[in-house]
């Protein structure tokens, strides 16, 4: 917000928000509210998964198994120390129980989520529990999620695409760009 300012840039905006970015424009989104008038979740954290879900584990002792392979894998020293810093800030996040994020709700503005269910190759150091049916497991509960959520209010739109991975914007560049689009024609209709 302070950068905003200092840049002359005034609401109002439309906040664009791909991964961990999908947290942040929705805590930017509850602090500055009057000001947004439309948000784009591209693939974003899953804001209101716990752990075990994010892991696709079903119990705690599957969960810590699994997250301590996970710690091993993510800790190697060959990982720049900001990846490092940033996968302790998600993993941080994501084992604090949902209810004490302190995630605000979404304004009431036109709002769009682009989901990627395109498996990645599977790196061989991967955990090992990573596999197609991870993947699978992990798409499904997301999509189940986010139906909830774009059922909530008619302002929201989910698509899911099969033929985009994580990074759906560089995957399918023109869809993701008519898809922004046409929330910025719904949000500037709202005026």
């Amino acid at each position: 917000h302070a950068l905003l300012t200092v840049l002359d840039v005034p609401p109002p905006y439309i906040l664009v928000g791909h991964s961990w970015g999908g947290p942040l424009i929705r805590f930017f989104a509850g602090a500055h509210p009057a000001g947004i008038r439309g948000m784009v979740y591209l693939d974003p954290t899953d804001m209101e998964a716990t752990a075990a879900e994010t892991m696709v584990a079903s119990n705690e002792e599957e969960l810590e198994q699994r997250q301590a392979e996970l710690d091993a894998v993510r800790n190697r020293r060959n990982l720049p120390e900001g990846r490092r810093a940033e996968i302790r800030v998600t993993t941080a996040f994501l084992r604090t129980p949902p209810v004490d994020r302190g995630l605000p709700d979404d304004p009431d503005v036109p709002t769009l989520m682009i989901l990627g269910t395109l498996i990645p190759g599977i790196a061989a150091d991967a955990p090992f529990y990573v596999d197609e049916g991870w993947f699978e497991g992990l798409f499904a509960g997301r999509i189940e999620r986010f139906t909830e959520w774009s059922n909530d209010r008619p302002d929201r739109t989910l698509l899911v695409w099969p033929d985009a991975g994580h990074f759906v914007h560089r995957d399918q560049p023109e869809r993701t760009l008519e898809a922004v689009r046409r929330l910025v024609e719904r949000a500037s209709a709202r005026r």
